[in-house]
């Protein structure tokens, strides 16, 4: 029974991969979604006796977990890229490593050779899901009072490869004594105008990591 639930899982992945990255909600069902399915992962894998992995090598004939894990990591890491905005990066990086570490041992406890078939290239998949955890529920759990300050739009600009990725320069404000550049979306980004006035809203954050948004003054 255990193994039959893999392909749900996965299937389930990729639809929440997809939820998360194309249609995001405000209350954060999908990122929920992204951050529990890889976790569930866990007691299938446990509960199957062996049967179910989440990795090994090719031919091996047991149904692997391991795009659940992926997508999901893709999705948040993705939507942190796109929303979120902290004044210190490195405590998010640490704490998803701690997530990330238990994660890891969470799969050996389901499974003691994960890591004699599986690579260790899922072990930075899953600090980087953690990453991308704490980052969204810091912010989407977050119900501090914002403080406001005011700069503008020094200036724009725009970077491809793959993709084509668009950010605005604000000027000094608060706690940033210098410039900051924060990624938008097209129709934001050629709406702004350089010199226009913005307002930052400085939160407190849910696990106690500042971050800011960006949004239109209020007139006075």
């Amino acid at each position: 029974m255990p193994v039959a639930l893999v392909p749900w899982l996965i299937a389930l992945a990729a639809g929440a991969a997809a939820w998360c990255i194309v249609w995001p909600d405000s209350l954060g069902l999908s990122v929920a979604a992204n951050a529990v399915l890889p976790w569930l992962a866990v007691p299938v894998i446990a509960a199957s006796k062996g049967d179910a992995v989440l990795d090994g090598p090719r031919g091996l004939a047991k149904p692997s977990v391991s795009w659940v894990l992926l997508l999901s990591t893709i999705a948040l890491v993705l939507r942190t890229e796109f929303d979120v905005n902290t004044l210190d990066h490195a405590r998010p990086i640490a704490y998803g490593a701690i997530l990330g570490a238990a994660m890891a041992l969470a799969h050996v406890a389901a499974d003691r050779g994960v890591w004699q078939r599986a690579s260790w290239i899922f072990i930075p998949f899953m600090m980087a899901h953690g990453w991308g955890t704490v980052a969204l529920a810091n912010t989407l759990l977050d119900r501090s009072a914002p403080a406001e300050f005011r700069t503008e739009i020094v200036s724009k600009f725009s970077t491809s490869g793959k993709t084509v990725s668009h950010y605005l320069v604000l000027g000094p404000w608060g706690p940033r004594p210098d410039t900051t550049d924060i990624m938008v979306d097209t129709d934001r980004y050629n709406a702004a105008r350089t010199g226009a006035p913005v307002c930052v809203h400085l939160h407190d954050g849910a696990v106690g990591i500042a971050w800011f948004a960006v949004a239109p003054c209020r007139p006075k």
